[in-house]
């Protein structure tokens, strides 16, 4: 009975140590599928919804511009231009900036019709009066009473990028149907200045009448404009034919059309 207990031992332990294997083989249980189809990727952000037809209001004596439902005309709401004097109003060809010039400030506003806010004043020059953008929507002319100038204004960056020296009070914008030339009426000297907007250079001066002011490019591709004197009529000026001497250069102002000088930085809103 003595030798058969050492076999029996070693059985024992053999036993105890296939015992402690069993878990490590034990297969790993399975990780159950899910049966849902997977979920699709989140929509797009959608664009931003494009503005329906407006009308936008200079409102000179209170320093604003109202903004009208152009189908319902009722009132969205109304824009504080953040200057004095708020007269003309030129709209980007997207219609998201609205460009509007504030006569005591001698300052043009820059209004995001987007949330209806002032996004940035650029000061341009004394009384400025009328603005226009070019037929490319790069540069915004401004016509600056107090000055007898056009300032050209960069509408991506909002920084002027030089002056024109034209007539005495000018007060009316308006580009050719090619763009190749601007004119600017002017009140004192009755006349229009006719410019060539790639040189910057006066080529011709237009005799009219009484105190002209507005200008706008009519469908016959003539510049129309009235007449500021007992009746108001239209007159059209035919685009230049030949090259004219400049009207009146004023002799203390550098005789390049855009100078060099440092011009103010625009104040962001």
């Amino acid at each position: 009975m003595q030798r058969q207990r050492p076999l029996a031992r070693m059985l024992t332990w053999a036993l105890v140590l296939l015992l402690l294997g069993l878990p490590g083989c034990t297969p790993a249980p399975r990780q159950e599928t899910s049966s849902q189809p997977p979920q699709p990727a989140p929509p797009a952000p959608a664009p931003p919804a494009r503005l329906g037809p407006r009308i936008y209001v200079a409102n000179e004596s209170s320093n604003s511009v109202t903004v009208i439902d152009g189908v319902s005309f009722t009132t969205l709401g109304t824009v504080d231009a953040r200057n004095q004097a708020t007269h003309d109003l030129a709209l980007s060809r997207d219609g998201t900036r609205l460009f509007a010039t504030n006569l005591a400030s001698g300052k043009l506003s820059v209004i995001d019709t987007n949330t209806l806010e002032t996004i940035a004043s650029i000061p341009t020059g004394s009384r400025c009066h009328v603005v226009t953008l070019t037929n490319d929507n790069r540069y915004a002319w401004v016509a600056n009473i107090g000055e007898d100038n056009i300032s050209i204004v960069d509408t991506t960056n909002y920084r002027i990028l030089g002056t024109i020296p034209v007539g005495h009070g000018p007060t009316g914008i308006a580009f050719s149907v090619d763009g190749r030339f601007a004119y600017v009426s002017n009140q004192e000297d009755k006349n229009v200045t006719v410019v060539d907007t790639t040189s910057h250079e006066v080529i011709e001066t237009i005799p009219v009448k009484t105190n002209p002011h507005f200008l706008v490019l009519g469908p016959d591709r003539r510049i129309w404009g009235p007449i500021l004197a007992r009746m108001i009529f239209m007159s059209s000026i035919l685009p230049p034919r030949r090259r004219l001497p400049a009207l009146k250069w004023d002799r203390t102002r550098s005789r390049s059309p855009l100078p060099t000088r440092e011009w103010p930085a625009h104040t962001p809103m």
